[in-house]
């Protein structure tokens, strides 16, 4: 009887396909896969990604398996390099950091993510916190093309003013260390630079960006600053962008002081999440920002800048606009009266629905301040135009809306009259059980169509 030959199919794939694979695992991961192939032996020791996912380790554990994944590395490069920390993480590890990076930059890293633990909600840093400051080298790394620092612990020398990041094309710093003329440097000294995420905790007083290469830009938690009565915007300097390549732009936080855009002619994509308890700042910040973004053609709103929109005195009009999306509380449909003027050549709409306390209270206090138009079927005819327009809509909701969620879709299938596709999608985390999806999905069924070819497609977010 003849013996079966057992086939190690894995040892036959090509080395670069193998290492292609493990650059995607995390490297406890890695190296466990030596148990697969006794051609996997060694093969780990030479892969160019290294990803070390320490959230759930002691440091000591930390410290010993990096050590020991480095002192085994036989590589010539290294792509990417990545630390995640977790909250075991103190100063007494900063001089092993030093050494890992610099062991990354040795081998002309091109991508290197440094994630150390960070608390959101401390606005501020403690003389408590720790810091840690990057090596030298990193400020003159000619190999990195992505670098992405996390946390309040990181925090780039201010002092050196000699940053040489000739290749760097996409930085994102997060942490409360972060200052404007931290960041105003670093955008000046990487001339290639095409993506710019910034998380800003804490008070920005003169930021100012200017960048020919910049074509993403995004600002979040931008002027988080403590709300007081007597607010005067004199008193904060103006954001201020210069980017004649920026593409897309996306500002989030409480903005307290105006934002000037100088020279934007390649906009096409904004994205504008102010927070709702700040309504009067966002309506002065507003008038200086939507003129220069009249020319885009993607614009996402936060319900309170939508809000600010309807009863602002200055008029723009959003021509080229075809996607308008809305995040934050439910847009009721005489709220969309107030659309026909601004967005007249809109196809597709998008809608989420998640709103907080904030938002309750926002909502009931502009209801009581302004008149969009309680008698909504008065204003029926100033949304035929704009109802015309649409070719598809999506509806992101959550389980205690569902009464307006259906009412909002019911006004807009039989009103919508060259609409194509419905998107709905249940948002959160909880579980949603199989007969309350099917009950919903009959319901939506049956609601009356004035475009009858709708496509209508009802998914879990």
């Amino acid at each position: 009887m003849k013996k079966l030959k057992i086939m190690d199919r894995l040892s036959e794939l090509p080395e670069s396909l193998i290492l292609r694979i493990l650059s995607f695992l995390e490297m406890r991961d890695v190296v466990r896969t030596t148990l697969l192939s006794k051609g996997w032996k060694d093969l780990w020791t030479t892969i160019p990604s290294l990803y070390f996912d320490e959230s759930k380790k002691s440091l000591v554990q930390t410290r010993k398996f990096i050590n020991g994944v480095l002192q085994s590395w036989k590589g010539t490069k290294i792509l990417s390099f990545k630390i995640t920390f977790g909250k075991a993480y103190d100063a007494s590890l900063s001089g092993n950091v030093d050494f890992w990076v610099g062991f990354a930059m040795e081998r002309k890293v091109e991508v290197l993510f440094l994630c150390l633990p960070y608390d959101s909600e401390k606005p501020a840093m403690a003389e408590s916190d720790p810091v840690h400051l990057p090596p030298q080298c990193l400020y003159s790394c000619l190999s990195i093309r992505k670098l992405k620092l996390i946390g309040y612990s990181i925090q780039l020398d201010q002092e050196n003013g000699n940053v040489q990041w000739d290749r760097l094309k996409s930085l994102t710093i997060h942490g409360r260390c972060v200052s404007e003329d931290l960041l105003n440097q670093l955008v000046s000294s990487a001339t290639r630079l095409e993506i710019l995420h910034a998380v800003l905790c804490g008070s920005c007083q003169k930021l100012s960006i200017r960048s020919s290469s910049l074509k993403k830009l995004t600002l979040s938690h931008y002027a988080l600053l403590p709300f007081a009565d007597g607010y005067d915007p004199s008193n904060y300097a103006a954001l201020t962008i210069w980017a004649p390549n920026l593409e897309a732009l996306s500002i989030s936080g409480a903005t307290y002081r105006p934002c000037l855009l100088l020279n934007v002619p390649s906009l096409t994509d904004v994205a504008l999440h102010f927070y709702d308890y700040c309504d009067v700042r966002v309506g002065e910040t507003l008038k200086k920002l939507l003129p220069a973004i009249q020319h885009v053609k993607a614009l996402t709103l936060s319900l309170c800048c939508f809000k600010v929109l309807g009863v602002m005195k200055a008029k723009c009009s959003f021509s080229n606009v075809k996607l308008l999306k809305f995040v934050g509380c439910p847009i009721e449909p005489y709220d969309l009266v107030g659309l026909v003027d601004f967005f007249p050549n809109v196809e597709k709409l998008v809608f989420d629905w998640k709103r907080d306390e904030w938002n309750r209270v926002f909502i009931a206090n502009q209801s009581q301040k302004h008149d969009f138009g309680e008698n909504y079927s008065e204003s029926e005819a100033n949304q035929s135009s704009f109802m015309m327009q649409l070719r598809a809509v999506e509806v992101t909701w959550y389980a205690y809306k569902t009464t307006s969620m259906f009412l909002f879709i019911k006004f807009l299938m039989k009103h919508a009259t060259m609409l194509k596709k419905m998107v709905i999608k249940k948002g959160g985390k909880d579980a949603v059980q199989s007969h309350v999806v099917l009950r919903t999905a009959i319901e939506l069924l049956s609601l009356q169509r004035s475009f009858p070819t709708t496509d209508l497609i009802f998914c879990k977010k």
